[in-house]
């Protein structure tokens, strides 16, 4: 109908959500953000796995997120996540556990989060990936979950915070 569901009520307390991301053919949404818990349980803080139909908490899910999620993408078999923080984090986990697959560091917040085709693209305000010089947007094989080389655009003018928003 387009009309909010007034059922669907996850609570997110002290702090602010910002990011939603569907998980397909899963019933499951994860809601990312800087709040301290999720649903009355601190251990979801940042992070949280809700019911796509109820907004109660997904049980087993734990992503033990300790710095805030700007923004999260999710595929059948993965979650990508854009973390905030001292420096800042790409991270892919499972999206029934929360285990970390893999961890891409930055040397400012990672910002934004897209998948398209066999890329997932970040958006960042830093000008390091892992050490290596990436300025403001990179790209990481979904297959591996690896930096794609082949992926290193040239961003003229001075990007200040970063890239924000990453579309497909």
């Amino acid at each position: 109908t387009g009309l909010a569901d007034p059922t669907w009520t996850p609570t997110l307390s002290n702090g602010s959500g910002r990011a939603v991301a569907a998980q397909p053919s899963a019933n499951r949404v994860f809601l990312g953000g800087f709040f301290t818990s999720a649903n009355g349980n601190s251990s979801d803080a940042k992070l949280v796995a809700v019911d796509d139909a109820t907004g109660a908490t997904v049980p087993g899910f734990d992503a033990g997120a300790s710095e805030e999620v700007f923004d999260l993408a999710a595929t059948v078999d993965k979650l990508y996540i854009a973390h905030g923080g001292p420096g800042g984090r790409a991270d892919v986990r499972d999206p029934v556990s929360g285990t970390l697959l893999h961890s891409h560091l930055t040397d400012g917040d990672v910002q934004a989060v897209t998948v398209s085709g066999e890329r997932v693209f970040f958006g960042h305000h830093g000008e390091f990936v892992d050490g290596t010089y990436w300025p403001w947007v990179f790209a990481i094989d979904r297959a591996s979950d690896l930096i794609d080389a082949g992926f290193l655009p040239v961003l003229d003018g001075t990007a200040g915070f970063g890239v924000w928003a990453v579309h497909d």
